[in-house]
């Protein structure tokens, strides 16, 4: 193409962003958020000199470009980014508290309960100001998470409790790469995690003046949990408490993931779909009940009035619900539509949304590495993208509604429901291949059911029945509440039963992911270059997936277990051959058949065990796990990769990569990559660096 350069196209692309002067904005929280992912993805912790430097530095250049609108508008997005990473720096800072470094027990702990959680076999508690005997007090964490197996005294948030107990330190990866528990845990101020042995004793009731204004919230939703589980008992009563307190404790495995496979785990999550039904339904009951009084009515504005009660209503459910972060965004911006309604103003915008992320990502920088923050705003900003282009585009065209009458109404409101579900499945699908390995298939019909069934029966019912508990006027509609989640888990229960319910991939790597956010937000954020480009972006992304292998083999940091994949099948090989619990995190980011083998089995399937060691042969190359000492010296002579849950005090001159206890112990948990004769290691210290949350031995210096 003559006469066509590269300056002209950039300057082309320059012109139309100038253009989109009213799309900038919403930029804001992704720089912002861009500056706390880099400082998440450092190897070390910087230094910060170096991030206060870079800052003024940054500002310093916003001074001296401010005549060159390209050049100022780099400094200003280097500056958001600059002070993106401070915040993540400084939110570290502020909840840095002492962790257990090795586990230690059994001990004896004390300490304030802070939450309980109810499970089916027991409870877990969170405890706080706690004392560990043989552990020093500047030693010692804020908070543990104590696990209660069989039957135990009844606790309440505030009680004083004493227990044995056997502590550790928050589980390391199981897998480089995958969930990082530590850095979680780290964030929520938890420094050791453990189990009772036996029950635990009460010191002291909880204090009738204790003023803790956490200690009175965790109270109530205790409070309410119980009287849930007293009226609904069974699975039934667990989603009820899921849906109104926000604790999912009480659901078994077995029931999640059937919610999950149906495309229902948005139910479970106090998001928008719970605020906005909870916020509509006061301000519904609020102006219809003013509406009965013709002198009220043509006095006083109803229509502000009830949206004040609605504002007020939707921030007690989202403390009642534990105020999780989609449930901090949803409350935001249902607060914030109702707020128009008082100031005549509609806000619902990507502005509104934009300002909503950066509250959030200030106060919670490290939300943005969670699947609950990247969800939720991933769906609304997809949404509200999609509708306001929708809406543009009928505002040019003058036609009839296509729906008319009750049968228009209905047909409408499920072509809603169907529209909504694909927009948000297609905005929430990375996140989900990325966290969790797998979407599901037929997520629109279940949704067609389900999402009237909550909107019109479940929580209307629940609203209604959280007024009437002060007066114990609760039953009849929590029994309501209750006839309604029934048809929800037979609704998620049918669909999960159909063949190919699910889609999974096997390894879902971070870049595609940043790619892939990077391509929606050029589409739903700018104008029509950065949609192309985001489009290309797309296409790209989805592409490069499937060349990206998988990990032949892991193993977890003891060496107690490891699992390897060849073909479609994973295969578990432990010492005594049951699957521990960093197994299971494995075969959930797989879709393949689980082999869960022995060692001692005679029949091979992936690898050849015997009492002493297993040999896994690809490609030419084999790889021993060896949990005998007595095959050591002869793997050694014979393997070109050894994997031993032991320490290697003697000469293996054979192998090209030797992985000892002392590895493990040091490095964490290992992934062995094998393609084209060409073995690659990583470990789970390369993938996570130094970081303060990071609490594996540091290693030794040469």
């Amino acid at each position: 193409m003559r006469g066509i350069t590269k300056a002209k196209v950039f300057r082309h692309f320059w012109d139309d962003f100038k253009g989109d002067s009213d799309r900038w904005f919403p930029w804001l929280p992704v720089c912002f958020g861009g500056g706390i992912g880099l400082y998440f993805a450092l190897p070390h912790e910087p230094h910060y000199l170096f991030v206060l430097i870079g800052c003024l530095s940054s500002l310093v250049a916003l001074l001296l470009t401010k005549r060159t609108p390209f050049l100022f508008f780099a400094a200003g997005i280097l500056t958001v980014i600059i002070l993106g990473m401070g915040t993540a720096q400084l939110k570290t800072a502020a909840v840095k508290a002492p962790v257990l470094e090795k586990r230690i027990g059994p001990v004896t702990l004390e300490g304030k309960v802070l939450a309980v959680e109810k499970f089916s076999d027991g409870i877990r508690t969170l405890i706080g100001s706690s004392r560990i005997s043989g552990v020093p007090v500047y030693n010692t964490p804020r908070k543990v998470r104590i696990r209660f197996r069989g039957k135990t005294l009844n606790s309440n948030p505030g009680d004083w409790i004493r227990a044995k107990a056997v502590l550790m330190p928050p589980a390391a990866p199981a897998i480089p790469g995958e969930f990082d528990f530590q850095r979680y845990a780290f964030f929520k101020e938890i420094g050791g995690v453990g189990y009772g042995l036996g029950a635990f004793s009460i010191l002291k009731r909880a204090a009738v003046d204790d003023h803790s204004f956490e200690i009175w919230l965790e109270k109530l939703r205790y409070r309410i949990g119980e009287k849930i589980r007293n009226h609904i008992p069974g699975q039934t009563g667990a989603v009820a408490v899921a849906l109104i307190t926000g604790d999912r404790s009480g659901i078994d495995e077995q029931a999640i993931e059937k919610i999950r496979q149906a495309g229902l785990a948005h139910l479970l999550a106090i998001s928008g779909l719970h605020i906005g039904l909870v916020a509509g339904s006061i301000f519904l009951a609020v102006r219809g009940g003013l509406s009965l009084f013709p002198a009220v009515v043509l006095r006083f504005p109803i229509k502000k009035w009830a949206a004040t009660a609605s504002i007020f209503g939707a921030f007690g459910y989202a403390l009642i619900a534990g105020a999780s972060i989609p449930t901090q965004r949803a409350f935001l911006m249902v607060g914030l539509a109702l707020l128009g309604m008082l100031i005549d103003r509609e806000t619902i915008s990507l502005r509104s949304l934009a300002w909503v992320a950066l509250l959030i990502l200030f106060f919670y920088p490290e939300a943005i590495l969670g699947p609950s923050f990247q969800m939720s705003f991933a769906a609304v900003t997809a949404l509200i993208a999609f509708y306001g282009y929708w809406q543009n585009r009928r505002d040019r065209e003058v036609t009839a509604p296509p729906f008319r009458g009750l049968s228009g109404k209905i047909a409408r409101y499920l072509l809603g429901i169907s529209t909504t579900t694909l927009v948000a499945s297609a905005a929430t699908a990375p996140f989900a291949l990325y966290h969790f390995g797998q979407i599901a298939t037929f997520g629109i019909i279940a949704n067609l059911v389900a999402v009237p069934l909550a909107a019109l029966w479940i929580m209307p019912a629940a609203v209604v029945s959280i007024c009437m508990m002060p007066f114990g006027w609760e039953l009849p509609f929590l029994w309501m509440m209750g006839q309604g989640i029934e048809l929800l888990l037979l609704v998620s229960t049918s669909i999960s039963n159909l063949s190919n319910a699910t889609f999974g991939i096997a390894y879902f790597p971070t870049t595609s992911l940043v790619f892939l956010v990077l391509g929606g937000l050029l589409i739903c954020l700018s104008g029509n270059i950065g949609r192309r480009l985001g489009a290309i972006t797309l296409v790209v992304s989805v592409v490069a997936i499937p060349s990206v292998t998988w990990p032949t083999m892991v193993i977890e940091n003891t060496g107690d277990y490891a699992a390897v994949v060849t073909g479609n099948a994973v295969e578990l090989i432990t010492e005594n051959g049951l699957s521990k619990r960093s197994g299971r995190s494995w075969l959930e980011r797989t879709s393949f058949n689980v082999l869960d083998k022995k060692p001692s089995d005679s029949q091979p399937n992936i690898s050849k065990c015997d009492s002493q060691a297993c040999i896994l042969e690809k490609g030419g190359i084999s790889i021993a796990y060896v949990y005998g000492e007595g095959a050591l010296l002869e793997e050694c002579y014979r393997a070109d990769v050894v994997v031993s849950k032991f320490p290697i005090r003697r000469d293996c001159p054979f192998p090209k990569v030797v992985i000892d206890r002392f590895d493990l112990w040091r490095n964490g948990s290992y992934a062995i990559f094998i393609k084209d004769d060409v073995i690659e290691v990583v470990n789970d210290r390369e993938v996570r660096g130094n970081r303060p949350w990071v609490t594996l031995p540091k290693p030794k210096t040469q």
